[in-house]
Parts: structure tokens; sequence; C-alpha cells
């Protein structure tokens, strides 16, 4: 998803507005401003997703479902307390 290396210095880019290379611009050493946002959630999404990782696949399941459910023979009074029961989970 980064464009550029994050710690990489170029000179030649300093301090350059938003551009097609630079997409957030970069600043005062020539840095990559938008490759050194992503790098830098990369550690806070890593334990967004370990903590909550059960949370997540909860609502996957719970998606499928409900997208599911008008293509089966199932009534929506049997699936609709199971969804709601893994939610509760």
């Amino acid at each position: 998803l980064a464009t550029y290396d994050p710690n990489g210095v170029n000179p030649a880019h300093i301090l350059e507005p938003p551009s097609r290379l630079h997409w957030a611009g970069t600043d005062e050493l020539g840095r990559d401003l938008y490759s050194r946002v992503v790098w830098g959630a990369r550690p806070s999404l890593a334990v967004a997703f370990e903590r909550e990782g059960g949370t997540i696949v909860r609502l996957a399941v719970s998606f499928t479902r409900i997208v599911r459910q008008p293509f089966e023979r199932v009534s929506r009074d049997a699936t609709l307390p199971a969804h709601v029961r893994l939610m509760r989970a």
C-alpha cells in the first residue's frame, strides 16, 4: 500500500505539496508523508485486529448469514435468534 520507502530521504522533493507522485506531499527531508502514515498505522492496526479479532469474525459470520438468508428456505424467525445469540457471545 505504501508507494515509497517511509524513511527514504530525497532532497530533490523537499516540502512538496500533494501531487500524483506524493499523494500527501513530502516533509522537510523529502520523505513521502503518505508512506509514513501507512507504515505508522501498521502497528496500531495489528493491535486492533489482535484485540478485536473475535468481534471482526463474528461480524463477518453475521454478515454472511444475513446475505445468504434470502436464498435459503429457512424462515427469518429461525435465523434471526441465532444471529442475535452470535453477536452477544
